[in-house]
């Protein structure tokens, strides 16, 4: 699933400033789109690195699908971080791992197609699935 955000990017605080002027470069201005692939678990309450094993490709600067660089790729749970401080309340009972996209050389991530296997429990793993999302729909 993804999620797709914009934000007004903000230049970091950094405590030496001259007569009002920031010293430190800032790292971006402006606008900046930041996508979410966000991976539920209902009934877990952690991700370990075996239980999920993707392998597939990104496709990165499409228009509507078309064209774009893609990039293979192959996560497993380590590639995840714990969805959390964010404003969203997690669920009793589901663990929620994000990967965070942003946009990379003017180019934001468009589509993650591939195949994705879950082993909820150690020694049983389920049949692959087919995963294809599209993130400007």
């Amino acid at each position: 699933m993804y999620e797709r955000f914009d934000e007004a990017a903000k230049p970091p605080r950094s405590p030496h400033r001259a007569q009002g002027h920031l010293v430190a470069d800032c790292p971006y201005h402006g606008m900046r789109t930041i996508t979410y692939v966000l991976l539920r678990l209902p009934g877990k309450d952690t991700l370990t690195d075996g239980m999920i094993h993707f392998k597939g490709h990104e496709t990165w600067g499409s228009f509507l699908g078309l064209g774009g660089s893609r990039k293979v790729v192959e996560w497993t749970g380590k590639d995840f971080s714990l969805h959390d401080g964010t404003r969203i309340k997690p669920e009793p009972g589901v663990a929620v791992y994000r990967r965070v996209y942003h946009d990379q050389n003017g180019q934001e991530l468009d589509r993650i197609e591939g195949t994705m296997s879950y082993s909820p429990l150690e020694g049983l793993t389920l049949p692959p699935i087919k995963i294809k999302e599209l993130a400007w729909l």
